[in-house]
C-alpha cells in the first residue's frame, strides 16, 4: 500500500476560523473553461473541414500529444491541442487556419 504526502509550508495566520471554499463556483468555472474549449475546437474544424488544394471534405486534424488521459491510460478523444490539418485524398497538410 502506498502513502501520499502532502507538503504544507507554515502559514502565518491570525485568524484562527478555518477558510471555507465553495465548491459550486469551482465546478461552475472549470466547466465554463472547458465548455469554451469545446466550442473552440468545434469552430475550428469547421472552418478547416474542406481542403484547400482540392477542395475535399476528407480532412482530419493533426494533434499534439497531449490529450488528456482517463484513468485507464487511454486518450479523451477531443482533448489533445490541434496544431494543423491534412487531406487524406491528396496527402496535402496545412497548419490551423482560425476563421471562426
Amino acid at each position: 500500500m502506498s502513502h501520499l504526502s502532502l507538503y504544507r509550508p507554515p502559514v502565518q495566520v491570525e485568524d484562527d476560523d478555518p477558510q471555507v471554499f465553495s465548491y459550486s463556483d469551482y465546478v461552475a468555472r472549470r466547466r465554463s473553461r472547458q465548455m469554451v474549449n469545446v466550442v473552440l475546437r468545434a469552430r475550428l474544424e469547421k472552418s478547416n473541414r474542406q481542403c484547400p488544394c482540392c477542395r475535399r471534405v476528407t480532412v482530419q486534424p493533426i494533434e499534439l500529444r497531449d490529450a488528456v488521459t482517463n484513468r485507464n491510460g487511454a486518450t479523451i478523444p477531443g482533448t489533445a491541442t490541434v496544431v494543423g490539418f491534412q487531406c487524406t485524398a491528396c496527402r496535402h497538410e496545412w497548419p490551423v487556419l482560425d476563421r471562426a
